[in-house]
């Protein structure tokens, strides 16, 4: 009995030696500072991004910035920000347990938006789809 207990206690240890190693950190991360490309300042706030996918993060006061949980493999990285240039950089490769170092300097930019045409809809005197003749009156029509 006492060999059978001093088994079970063997492979109880093992088991908890060996199990954390299995369950061990299979993603990588990305790392770096987002500045200004003609002064150098931090850029706080930006935008970066994983094409292809949902992870990202935002840099912070001082420009920096951590996307964690990546899996291993080649990806295209974007940063942007309103009032600079988007800038991608490809074949930015991650490793299991290692971080990748990536920083931006952004170019500033204007902000091309597209022209909004807004149209004023007047209701006229006299309305045609109704049975009963209405009559609108307005201010330009008493004057």
């Amino acid at each position: 009995m006492n060999k059978l207990f001093n088994v079970l206690l063997f492979f109880t240890f093992v088991a908890i030696l060996c199990v954390p190693q299995l369950y061990g950190q299979r993603t990588g991360k990305i790392a770096g500072v987002v500045s200004d490309k003609t002064t150098g300042e931090a850029i706080p706030f930006a935008n970066i991004f994983v094409d292809g996918t949902s992870l990202g993060a935002a840099s912070d006061i001082d420009g920096n910035y951590v996307i964690i949980n990546v899996p291993p493999g080649v990806y295209r990285i974007t940063g942007s920000v309103v009032g600079y240039q988007k800038q991608t950089v490809t074949d930015v490769r991650v490793n299991v347990d290692f971080t990748t170092r990536l920083n931006f300097q952004l170019s500033t930019g204007a902000v091309d938006l597209p022209t909004i045409v807004v149209q004023g809809e007047r209701n006229p005197l006299i309305r045609q789809d109704l049975t009963n003749p209405t009559v609108a009156i307005t201010e330009e029509a008493i004057q």
